[in-house]
């Protein structure tokens, strides 16, 4: 399935910098910006995106990235950011049935194979994390710890480790080799993608089954 970036709901107390004042036109240039950005970034990575393409590609002088976000640094960010977001709109984290979650959240990314090459740009070349993302995990693993204590999941793995298995497992087919694809199958044969998911939930519902 083809992606094309969308106009999600943006944040702006959380994603970048903005002019103090809003305007229809404003916003547009920031939406147009944001999406030129994410394509530029989704390409080429953080390291190989040029602020001039992101320009021409918005239709606006590329001092107005500094304007909004500071610094190209700042627009990658808030790019990730906006797509962290989305993701966590899109998809409920569910403790108690963590099996589920993961073949909702697979789906949510794979249906997005560029938001899932942009934060395999962002993982290889960024080690700053965000408040959004460091929220995020802390309330996940509040969750299993609870759902853990009482006894709605069963699971003998500590939830630092299940949290980071269960995301490493949605993942798993992101970041293999091509020669491993090659001999696998890839997510975007639909075949494969449901028995990948499939043997996904599988997975985790061995390691951390539903108690209800």
């Amino acid at each position: 399935m083809d992606y094309y970036p969308v106009s999600y709901r943006f944040r702006s107390e959380r994603s970048g910098a903005v002019p103090a004042k809003h305007t229809p036109q404003s916003e547009a240039t920031r939406e147009r910006l944001l999406n030129a950005g994410f394509a530029e970034f989704t390409a080429h990575g953080l390291a190989g995106g040029r602020v001039d393409r992101i320009a021409e590609a918005a239709g606006c002088n590329k001092r107005l990235i500094y304007l909004y976000f500071t610094d190209k640094n700042g627009l990658f960010e808030a790019v990730v950011t906006r797509h962290i977001e989305a993701m966590m709109d899109g998809v409920t984290f569910d403790a108690e049935h963590l099996a589920a979650y993961a073949g909702r959240l697979f789906d949510w990314l794979y249906d997005r194979p560029d938001v899932l090459r942009l934060l395999g740009w962002r993982n290889l070349e960024r080690d700053e994390t965000s408040d959004v993302e460091r929220q995020s995990y802390s309330k996940k693993l509040e969750a299993l710890d609870t759902a853990l204590d009482e006894k709605k999941l069963a699971s003998d793995i500590d939830p630092r480790d299940l949290l980071t298995l269960m995301i490493g497992m949605v993942t798993a087919w992101a970041g293999p080799s091509p020669a491993l694809l090659d001999a696998v199958g890839r997510p975007t044969d639909e075949q494969v993608r449901q028995r990948a998911r499939a043997s996904l939930v599988a997975a985790v519902e061995l390691i951390a089954p539903a108690q209800s």
